[in-house]
């Protein structure tokens, strides 16, 4: 799960939606912590955007570095896999540059026509 917490600062969010799957990643530093990507598969049991049987495979890259900006190694590699993983699901890929808190992250996510994001109670997952 990605929690889109208001003391979290989120840089970028990636989306790829082919048949049968998706991908969804996002870079992130909550407060305190170094910059995050976590990032998952979704395979698509039925055609219920909530509260589905889809099966989801969770991975999460943490780094040490608190800085202000993410370090480029981190978007390059997401950049060069969400590229990797359009191409071979044969998916379209969708990049949102965010650069705001977790709220606002999630409300940008929430406007875009390719997401079905929804705002869940603490502990359900995206």
């Amino acid at each position: 799960m990605i929690e889109f917490k208001q003391s979290s600062q989120f840089w970028q969010i990636w989306f790829v939606g082919a048949k049968g799957v998706d991908w969804l990643a996002a870079i992130y530093k909550h407060e305190g912590e170094g910059w995050t990507c976590k990032y998952r598969f979704r395979y698509h049991e039925d055609n219920k955007a909530h509260d589905s049987t889809d099966r989801k495979s969770w991975t999460t890259i943490t780094t040490g570095e608190t800085g202000d900006r993410p370090p480029e190694s981190l978007m390059s590699a997401i950049s060069m896999v969400a590229k990797m993983t359009a191409s071979h699901f044969k998916g379209e890929l969708h990049m949102l540059p965010v650069r705001c808190d977790g709220l606002k992250a999630a409300e940008a996510l929430m406007r875009e026509p390719w997401s079905h994001a929804r705002i869940e109670p603490a502990g359900k997952a995206l």
